[in-house]
């Protein structure tokens, strides 16, 4: 399976060509595990995980934001907010 095509090419992501792995860390991205890496060339540690992991979690963040404005806008046009606001334990 090639690691580069022209959809992570025009989103800006810069694919590498080889990767230096120990066996477990490739154990983990085969299952779907994110992996820490130390990038010297950045002096920090970076999290590599799978293109279907991220398009996930991505896809998870995108529906979170869509529920957090929907409450919002509910919330703005609810008379009773506060009175719910208020009910004591």
């Amino acid at each position: 399976m090639p690691l580069g095509n022209s959809c992570t090419e025009n989103l800006g992501y810069h694919v590498a060509k080889e990767l230096a792995m120990i066996e477990t860390q490739r154990q983990n991205l085969q299952t779907g595990k994110p992996v820490r890496l130390a990038v010297s060339d950045f002096g920090m540690d970076c999290v590599l995980v799978r293109a279907d992991v991220y398009q996930c979690q991505q896809a998870m963040q995108d529906v979170a934001a869509l529920i957090d404005r929907n409450m919002r806008e509910d919330d703005a046009n609810d008379p009773l907010l506060q009175s719910y606001q208020d009910v004591q334990p």
